[in-house]
């Protein structure tokens, strides 16, 4: 086997070879970072030595609470605004605030998050669409854009709760 051969080989599993210090080692991309082990004596300790590294960070990854909480949407919105809103703009977070307080407040802020179900979100958004809402008498419905907005917001306040071990991961794709 050529050098190019034994180069193309571990670029395609991850394991890397260090002619310099004669050692075996691993490359795993985790979070957008290139993690780099070496100094493994065999080519065999670094595969399973990248195979644990990378059991191990699917295990981290997947940490969060086995069941729900019976966290209700509303609760989610406020602390969403009161700490994890610090980096928006101010023109998101209006827009945010208005959505909340005019539709999604109202039809879903007393429920517990767990008990809406991606059809009657999907509904909500297509009624928003077609007719509006009380807010506007359903005199008519809103442009494709502003409909979008909501479920840009849906996604917020899923991923945020999610990210909060406030939903178990089930829960936050179901939505997604």
């Amino acid at each position: 086997m050529t050098k190019k051969e034994k180069k193309s080989e571990s670029a395609y599993d991850g394991i890397l070879y260090d002619s310099q210090s004669k050692t075996w080692g691993f490359r795993v991309i985790r979070d957008g970072k290139d993690v780099r082990k070496k100094g493994y004596a065999t080519k065999t300790e670094a595969k399973e030595a990248r195979i644990a590294f990378l059991a191990k960070h699917k295990e981290e990854k997947n940490k969060g609470p086995d069941s729900d909480t019976n966290i209700k949407l509303k609760d989610v919105y406020k602390h969403y605004m009161e700490f994890g809103a610090v980096e928006k703009r101010p023109g998101t977070l209006r827009k945010q605030k208005s959505i909340w307080e005019n539709h999604v407040g109202p039809a879903f802020g007393n429920r517990k998050m767990v008990s809406i179900g991606v059809g009657e979100l999907k509904n909500y958004l297509i009624q928003l669409y077609y007719r509006g809402s009380p807010y506007n008498k359903f005199a008519k419905g809103y442009e494709y854009s502003y409909v979008e907005g909501f479920l840009k917001l849906f996604y917020l306040l899923w991923g945020y709760a999610r990210r909060m071990l406030w939903i178990s991961r089930n829960a936050s794709n179901s939505v997604r």
